[in-house]
């Protein structure tokens, strides 16, 4: 369960971690952006990126932070 704001949480991680493990390999099936690209982003965009990750994946219980 992520703490405070789920959407600036997700994207604190995702500055951390980005999209690719040490090894190269995609973390999610669905989105790979490349960290530069990522990092370029504003808040709003890294937001809308995170809305339609959660879209792909079926979510629904947090669906009203991204309308």
């Amino acid at each position: 369960r992520l703490l405070g704001d789920a959407i600036a949480t997700t994207i604190k991680v995702i500055d951390r971690i980005g999209f690719y493990t040490p090894g190269k390999k995609q973390r999610w099936e669905h989105t790979a952006i490349p960290r530069d690209i990522w990092n370029s982003l504003s808040y709003e965009g890294k937001r809308k990126v995170i809305a339609q990750m959660y879209q792909k994946e079926g979510g629904s219980k947090l669906r009203n932070l991204f309308a």
